[in-house]
This record gives C-alpha cells, structure tokens and sequence, in this order.
C-alpha cells in the first residue's frame, strides 16, 4: 500500500502544483458584459459565461481597448460558438494576425472538431473532421493562434472542450464576427462597463 501511495503522488503531485501555481496567477472579479464572476490568468482573456472579452485595468474587469495584443493566446472561444471549420471566412489575408502588418510568411493551423462519437459509453470512440486554417505573420511574430483538442483517446468531447485563442483583441473580434454562429457570439462595446476584481500582489499587464 505504501509504494501504491508513493506511486499515486509521484504522479499527481507535479499536476498539483501546477494548478495551484496557476491558480495564484489569476485575477478574479465581475465580467464587464454579463457580470459574473470569473478568474482570469494575468487578468486577461474570455468569461466562461458568455464569452466576452475582458481585462484587468484601473481595479475592475473592462473590454479591452482596440489594438490591444496580449503576450499570450489569452482570448478564447470553443468550437460550439463557431460555425463548422469547412465553412470559416479568412481573416485578415496577407497580414499578420497578430499585430496586422504585412505578412512576409504563412502557416497553416490544424483545427480538429467533433462529429459524433461511437461504441461502448464508458469508452467511446470519438468521430472527428480536420481542417486547416491559413494564418499570416510578419517577421517580429509567431504563435498568434493556438488550438487545444481534450487530451485522452478514449473519452467523450464535445466542441465546447475544443479551445481556439488569440493574442490580438483585434484579430478575436473579427474572427468572431466572420466566423461565429448565430446568437453564439457575445456582442462587444468596445471601451465598455467595468466589474469589480480581486488581483494578487503581482500580475503582469498585456501589451
């Protein structure tokens, strides 16, 4: 039983300290737009809720300024608020899609959705489409877009578990408009309300 235990918290325990190191980096407050609470890393990025965009600024979540770019994909969406990969619009063709200027290279980013799943309920096989996404960048930027696909061969998803995040505000907000379904995206205004937040000690600011 003891080396069964040893075991268990050799392998948990790195999984623990990561979740609470990165649990100390969040910032927490009201949402600007539907005025929940949310956590935010750094104060920066999407509500859970409704999926609007926020940061930390002045002591309370607002909607962040055009032209804003965060130092990290901090702006999230899942596919379930998005229409089928198949379907999506390109945005901002020949620029760079994170600060907007002319792209000198282009890369294509691997968007993997789901489609169904099928077999036993506890193991089920998941049925998935891949598509590719052409995103451009100039020579001073790279990792503008980032796609998170649930981890575990044998395990339900769903799109809601299946993450696309940005780093520019910008370029969030008209991916949305082009590519959102209907009433899944949350409107924007642009230099909008504030909510209250509680921030830790230190927490670096997206420029």
């Amino acid at each position: 039983m003891i080396i069964i235990a040893i075991i268990i918290a050799v392998i948990f325990l790195p999984l623990i300290l990561i979740l609470v190191v990165a649990e100390k980096k969040k910032v927490y407050g009201s949402c600007p737009k539907c005025q929940e609470r949310i956590g935010l890393m750094y104060g920066i990025g999407t509500c859970d809720h409704c999926g609007a965009a926020a940061q930390f600024v002045n002591g309370a979540f607002a909607t962040p300024e055009p032209g804003l770019v965060a130092d990290f994909p901090a702006f999230k969406t899942n596919l379930a608020r998005l229409r089928h990969p198949s379907a999506w619009s390109p945005v901002w063709p020949g620029r760079c899609c994170v600060c907007g200027a002319p792209a000198i290279r282009g890369e294509k980013i691997r968007i993997k959705s789901v489609e169904g799943q099928v077999g036993p309920l506890i193991t089920p096989t998941n049925l998935t489409h891949t598509e590719r996404f052409d995103l451009g960048y100039c020579a001073a930027h790279r990792d503008g877009v980032r796609f998170w696909f649930p981890p575990g061969m044998a395990t339900a998803k769903s799109n809601q578990q299946c993450l696309l995040a940005f780093r520019s505000f910008d370029y969030f907000q008209e991916f949305l408009q082009r590519n959102g379904r209907a009433g899944a995206v949350p409107a924007v205004d642009v230099g909008g309300g504030q909510g209250d937040a509680t921030v830790p000690s230190s927490s670096p600011r997206a420029g």
